[in-house]
């Protein structure tokens, strides 16, 4: 069975109720795993992935700190992986997703 990880920030629960939502409409189909930001993460673990979704809030028209932080982390993958991505809002993303792609495409 093909597996899912989700890692997500959610600062007012908005964001973690959609990421409930996905990964229970998945469950029947693939093994998904679920995580909040980490401050300590096991990056050698994404390799065990088939896909990759990160979830997070909007914050100040960028990516959210934490999420931030955690894609900078990722050391370099040595086989690229597939990664959906969805971000909550109130206003607008302005740039966000883009900001976000060219951080996520440096690691994946």
């Amino acid at each position: 069975m093909k597996r899912i990880l989700i890692v997500y920030h959610s600062a007012s629960g908005s964001t973690k109720l959609i990421i409930e939502i996905i990964k229970t409409r998945l469950e029947p189909f693939f093994k998904v795993d679920t995580i909040r930001v980490p401050i300590n993460y096991d990056y050698s673990d994404l390799v065990n992935y088939d896909l990759l979704i990160f979830g997070f809030p909007t914050f100040y028209l960028k990516p959210s700190p934490s999420i931030s932080e955690f894609i900078e982390k990722i050391p370099k993958l040595k086989m690229p992986k597939k990664a959906f991505v969805l971000t909550t809002l109130t206003f607008y993303a302005e740039n966000c997703l883009r900001i976000f792609k060219t951080q996520l495409l440096k690691k994946i």
